[in-house]
């Protein structure tokens, strides 16, 4: 072969292999579009290299380095389980941790976040109630997923009665709570009786106390005294030693020749004020028989 036959062969195979070698051809310091340099794995997308793309504007691209076909040493120096919190899955890296928003803790996949109801699944932080709660006076809405407002007077969405108050056992979170009346009689009246008035002097919810006056024995008259109602309960008088005869009033059987005292009930008079007036009607009633005899 001639020489000019042997410079055109030489020529003709450096084309060829400089076709087939596309990175022979990319500038050095070359980047694909994450930032990553031609050559390196990617730190933006583990499991992804830049490397020689001729379909490329700039000559580069990102290639996954479980379809790469080219070197087994690029597929280990980019593999998966160099990156932290990642894991192969279906020829793909995928994150495996979160980071909890309450506490700033790493969470590995499937692990529920201290801020209920997130969970981290690969990698990603998603609303999952039915699994990991709500927080407190929330419940898992109806698709498992989100959290709803719960219904009840220990949440503020119902509000009691002046009259009441909420009741609810505090260690159970899932009791919503319930209005009940205040204790003390001035939220009820009925607590007292009859004989009571609700006093709030000493209390502010009100207690029973018994009425004044000595109809209730508040204050209880003492034995040489009566209790005489007034409408306030009635107020202790001593009693009387007898009674006025104008106070005293005839029965019907009394007439105007007969006795003055015919008619009065003897249970009425005291008795020594009885015995007198007898007399003193006995003596009359002796002497006008004496004169009439006279003339």
């Amino acid at each position: 072969m001639s020489k000019i036959g042997l410079w055109a062969a030489g020529t003709l195979l450096a084309i060829i292999v400089l076709t087939a070698m596309p990175s022979a051809v990319v500038q050095p310091g070359t980047k694909c579009s994450d930032g990553t340099v031609w050559g390196q794995c990617s730190t933006v997308t583990p499991g992804m290299v830049c490397w020689a793309d001729s379909g490329s504007p700039n000559g580069v691209s990102l290639l996954n380095v479980y379809d790469f076909p080219q070197s087994a040493d690029v597929r280990s120096k980019c593999a998966c389980s160099k990156f932290a919190g990642y894991t192969k899955v279906d020829n793909a890296c995928v994150k495996t941790i979160c980071t909890d928003p309450g506490n700033s803790q790493t969470l590995q996949s499937n692990a529920c976040a201290s801020t209920p109801p997130k969970q981290c699944v690969n990698g990603a932080l998603v609303d999952n109630s039915a699994l990991c709660g709500c927080p407190l006076g929330q419940k898992p809405s109806a698709d498992g997923k989100k959290c709803d407002l719960r219904v009840g007077c220990r949440w503020n969405t119902i509000k009691c009665p002046s009259n009441q108050d909420c009741k609810y056992d505090q260690a159970n979170a899932n009791e919503d709570g319930t209005c009940v009346s205040k204790p003390g009689c001035a939220y009820n009246p009925t607590l007292c009786d009859s004989t009571q008035d609700c006093s709030t002097a000493t209390n502010a919810s009100g207690i029973c106390v018994t009425k004044k006056g000595c109809t209730y024995d508040n204050p209880k008259c003492a034995s040489d005294e009566s209790c005489i109602g007034n409408g306030l309960g009635g107020i202790c008088q001593k009693k009387s030693a007898g009674i006025p005869l104008a106070n005293l009033t005839p029965t019907a059987n009394a007439t105007a020749s007969s006795n003055p005292l015919a008619g009065i009930s003897c249970c009425c008079l005291p008795s020594a004020g009885a015995a007198a007036m007898v007399g003193l009607v006995g003596y009359k009633s002796l002497k006008g028989r004496r004169k009439e005899e006279e003339e």
